[in-house]
């Protein structure tokens, strides 16, 4: 569909874009032969940005479809940790290593360095809030940083980033691995998780309006067992108890994107019921039922310890036949109640 953005994953110094509804790829090849560290799309999907590893590293754009490089911006001395665009595609951002400890904003376009600054700590992940300032988060870092674009047509050099820490209070020993810039009614808000398992949200005062523990406790051991017909029943390990059945794979040819069909419902061809038990027709027949014999070869209903039936109760559509003192007993489909007798 149109808008609709393949996701991409990095290979060592490859690009992969998968296709999900062909189930095919496409393959960009970066041409310095060096080890992709980072990849953003644009808004639109139509461009990838990525960065690199080792000494020197470039933040190149890439156009998805012709898979072909527009851009390479060279800005870092050890490796890119995280890259992003800005939501119009003018600028993108890009953050180097601890050691390389620099946070650029580029003109891609231009392929100039519109402003930078500094880090002290690691830098795990970047997020715009429209081309007016980006969010960094990491290692007890949470820093908003602003662009002054009045300044940039007025001089043609690079100016320094101005970066402001956001008010973490007592969650400031934490490292934050997600960020995000609310948009529409959220467009004020910024959202961050944590590797703790904290959702926090600061308000556009920077401050730590609230947090939530997302973590779910009462975890307890399970055992998964899989049957040969497909199924996978869970237990308790505790007391072996039963608890559940895993859902089964829905079939081929179903659209997962879609409703549902029922849990098991069969989607091609009528239902096959089970047959049916035997009825007060067949009472005549199962008269001459007859267990084979233990110590000899014998077909059912030979001359051996013949014994009459003493009982059969119909069991909820069901036969269950008992025999006298000793013998045997046949069962048929058990049930819980027996509605008549004979």
């Amino acid at each position: 569909p149109a808008g609709e953005k393949p996701p991409p994953f990095l290979s060592r110094c490859v690009i992969v874009i998968l296709n999900p509804r062909e189930n095919t790829q496409r393959h960009i090849l970066n041409t310095s032969r060096k080890t992709l560290s980072a990849l953003a799309f644009s808004p639109d999907g139509k461009l990838i940005v990525t960065g690199e590893n080792g000494h020197r590293p470039a933040v190149r754009v890439w156009e998805v479809e012709e898979g072909a490089q527009v851009s390479a911006l060279q800005g870092h001395q050890h490796g890119v940790a995280c890259v992003a665009f800005s939501p119009t595609a003018r600028y993108l951002v890009s953050v180097g290593y601890p050691h390389d400890m620099a946070v650029n904003v580029w003109d891609w376009k231009k392929g100039s360095l519109v402003a930078s600054n500094k880090v002290s700590c690691k830098v795990t992940t970047v997020s715009f809030s429209g081309d007016s300032y980006f969010v960094t988060a990491g290692h007890r870092h949470v820093k908003f940083w602003f662009l002054d674009s009045s300044r940039e047509p007025k001089i043609n050099k690079t100016v320094p980033l101005e970066g402001r820490s956001g008010l973490l209070g007592q969650l400031h020993d934490n490292l934050f691995c997600g960020v995000a810039c609310g948009r529409g009614l959220t467009s004020g808000s910024t959202f961050c998780i944590s590797s703790s398992g904290l959702l926090c949200q600061f308000n556009e005062k920077r401050v730590l309006e609230k947090w939530i523990f997302l973590k779910v406790g009462g975890s307890f051991p399970l055992i998964f067992c899989g049957c040969a017909n497909g199924t996978v029943r869970i237990f308790q390990a505790r007391d072996m108890r039963y608890l559940s059945d895993l859902p089964k794979p829905h079939p081929l040819g179903v659209d997962v994107t879609q409703t549902p069909p029922p849990r098991y419902q069969r989607l091609r061809g009528p239902r096959v019921l089970p047959p049916k038990p035997p009825g007060p027709a067949s009472i005549a027949e199962l008269r001459g039922f007859r267990p084979r014999s233990p110590h000899r070869s014998s077909r059912w209903g030979s001359g051996l310890n013949r014994r009459p039936i003493l009982r059969m109760a119909r069991m909820g559509g069901a036969v269950r036949l008992t025999g006298g003192v000793g013998s045997p007993k046949t069962s048929f489909s058990p049930s819980f109640r027996d509605t008549d007798a004979v």
